[in-house]
C-alpha cells in the first residue's frame, strides 16, 4: 500500500477506535470536521494560487493529525480555525518556493495555544491499546519513510534530557511521544535534509527544545502551549536557517 494511503487509514481508524473506546462518539464528528475543513481550505487556496485541483490525500493526513491531537472540548469555532491556520502556514510560510518552515499542524496548535488549551493528544494517550497501535504503525511509517535517524536521535536525547531534568525515564514510551516522533517529527516537507548528520541534528535539536520548553512553560509561563509542539517548531526554524540556505534543492 502507498504510504500515504496507509497513514490515512491508520489515522482514521485510530480516531474512530479512540472515540468509541472513550465513549465519546462526538469526537468522531469533530475529528472528521477538522479533516474536511483542512481539505476544503487546502483545495481552495491551491486553486487560487496554482489554478489546479488535486487529490487531497496529504490534506487528509495533516487534518487527521490535528484531529487526533487537538483538545476535544474546544468550541466548534476552533475546529474551523485550527485547519485554517495550518493551511495558511503550509501555503505562505515557506523557505524558498516549496519548503515549509513549520509543520502545519504544529503551527496551528501553537498559535491557538496562546489563547486556549489546544493540544491534548487525546487519541494517543488513553491506554495500552493506542500505544500498541501507534508503535506498530510507527514502525511501518519509519521504515517506509527511512526516518530512523531522526526518530532515534530524538528518542535517545529526549529520554536522556527528561531523565536528567524531570526524573522521568519512560517519556518516550508514552503514546503521545511515540505519536509525535513517528508522525509529526518526520513530516516530509519539514524533515527532509540533505545529509544524515543534518537529520540527526534535527532530532537532537527537537529533543533539546522540547525539554527546555517543558521546563520554562510549566514553571514560568501561564500559557497552554504543548512543549513537544513548541520544541518541534523551534527545531523547524533553527534547521531552516542553518542548513537550507546551503541546500540548492530548496
Amino acid at each position: 500500500m502507498n504510504i500515504k494511503y496507509f497513514m490515512t487509514v491508520y489515522l482514521g481508524l485510530l480516531l474512530i477506535l479512540s472515540a468509541l473506546m472513550l465513549k465519546q462518539p462526538i469526537f468522531i464528528l469533530k475529528g472528521f470536521s477538522i479533516v474536511a475543513a483542512y481539505s476544503f481550505f487546502d483545495l481552495i487556496i491551491t486553486q487560487i494560487k496554482d489554478k489546479t485541483w488535486y487529490w487531497p490525500i496529504s490534506s487528509w493526513i495533516s487534518g487527521s493529525v490535528l484531529a487526533l491531537v487537538f483538545w476535544p472540548d474546544l468550541p466548534w469555532f476552533f475546529l474551523i480555525l485550527l485547519p485554517l491556520l495550518a493551511v495558511l502556514s503550509k501555503h505562505f510560510l515557506h523557505f524558498g518556493k516549496i519548503r515549509h518552515i513549520f509543520n502545519p499542524a504544529a503551527f496551528a496548535l501553537f498559535v491557538t495555544g496562546f489563547f486556549v488549551p489546544a493540544s491534548s493528544w487525546w487519541a494517543a494517550s488513553w491506554g495500552e491499546i493506542p500505544l500498541i497501535i501507534i508503535s506498530l504503525a510507527g514502525l511501518v511509517i519509519l521504515w517506509r519513510q527511512s526516518r530512523w535517524d531522526e526518530f532515534f536521535s530524538f528518542a535517545i536525547f529526549y529520554t536522556l534530557f527528561t531523565a536528567i531534568f524531570n526524573s522521568d525515564i519512560s517519556s518516550i514510551l508514552q503514546g503521545s511521544t511515540l505519536f509525535f516522533s513517528s508522525i509529526m517529527l518526520i513530516e516530509p516537507m519539514t524533515s527532509q535534509f540533505a545529509s544524515r548528520a543534518q537529520r540527526i541534528s534535527y532530532g537532537i535539536l527537537t529533543a533539546i527544545f522540547s525539554t527546555i520548553s517543558t521546563f520554562f512553560i510549566t514553571k514560568y509561563l501561564s500559557i497552554t502551549i504543548d512543549p513537544l509542539i513548541s520544541g518541534l517548531l523551534l527545531a523547524n526554524i533553527t534547521m531552516s536557517l542553518i542548513f537550507l540556505p546551503h541546500d540548492k534543492s530548496n
